[in-house]
């Protein structure tokens, strides 16, 4: 599967995401800019901005345990801890 979207990783600016809003792939590869609404919290503006930079990390997680395939009833154990270590990483890696 290719990816159609900006190849990651993606960074994030220096905080706060109020006044850096650009998350961007390398230098001068801006892939976006983070708009809040005035009702969020800053520390909600700033999770979703960590989120939203592990977005293509969390898709290579996805596509890596969807491509696991179990070889036998004993294989499908250790298959399903690396799928959970995948995705704790992914979590870890979104700021979670």
């Amino acid at each position: 599967m290719s990816a159609r979207h900006t190849p990651g990783p993606w960074y994030r600016n220096i905080r706060p995401a109020t006044k850096y809003p650009v998350i961007f792939a390398g230098r001068n590869t801006h892939v976006a800019s983070v708009y809040h609404d005035k009702n969020l919290s800053a520390e909600e503006i700033e999770a979703n901005h960590d989120l939203m930079t592990a977005a293509p990390a969390m898709l290579s997680v996805l596509e890596a345990i969807a491509a696991l395939e179990p070889k036998s009833k004993a294989d499908s154990i250790g298959l399903l801890k690396r799928a959970r270590h995948l995705a704790k990483c992914a979590i870890k890696e979104a700021g979670q």
